[in-house]
């Protein structure tokens, strides 16, 4: 990480600052996001930087702009001295034109010296860390090619099981060009699934 371990805070849960013990500190030369990808088109943009997340977005406007579906860790508690958590992170993405879709599982550990089914990275409801999920927002889908809603109706079902965003983003595309596969979808879709749309 960028940001050194929160040695006050961890020692306060079972098995964390264990894992996070400051051995030194390097100088490390960064680049901006924007500068890494250029122009490319980006449909799906996942970071994991331990702390750095906003950073990177801040230092990637042009390249937020040019995608649709962000996939990022945040934090709840400040694991690291000084790190932005998911309050801040979900400000500035909302900001950029996404909206909060989902999380992904819950990062949990409990207070010392309490330990869950002998587990030491078990929790009970302190919620730590998470994988959130962001789209770009629902009101700007109508606005998005045709190629990058084709492209994020197949993100969305296969990486994240949202079967019905990929069925909003489908008739957004059968509003774009007239045809049917919202409702082809929904007829291949399971029953259990198919049945939540009724």
């Amino acid at each position: 990480s960028l940001f050194p371990p929160n040695r006050k805070l961890l020692e306060i849960f079972t098995n964390l600052a264990e894992l996070t013990t400051l051995i030194a500190t390097h100088a490390v030369e960064t680049t901006r996001l924007d500068d890494v990808l250029g122009d490319q088109d980006v449909d799906l943009l996942k970071i994991d930087v331990q702390g750095s997340e906003l950073m990177v977005f801040r230092n990637g406007h042009e390249v937020l702009a040019r995608t649709t579906i962000v996939h990022t860790e945040v934090c709840f508690v400040e694991l690291y001295e000084d790190q932005p958590l998911f309050a801040e992170i979900d400000q500035f993405l909302r900001k950029a034109g996404f909206q909060f879709h989902t999380f992904l599982g819950f990062g949990q550990r409990t207070y010392k010296p309490i330990i869950c089914n002998n587990d030491i990275n078990a929790g009970i409801n302190q919620h730590l860390w998470s994988d959130a999920i962001y789209i770009r927002h629902s009101l700007d889908l109508p606005n998005l090619p045709l190629d990058k809603l084709v492209k994020m109706a197949i993100l969305v079902h296969v990486l994240y099981k949202s079967y019905d965003l990929c069925h909003y983003i489908l008739s957004e595309i059968d509003q774009q060009v007239g045809s049917s596969l919202s409702s082809a979808y929904l007829f291949f879709m399971n029953d259990s699934v198919r049945g939540s749309y009724a």
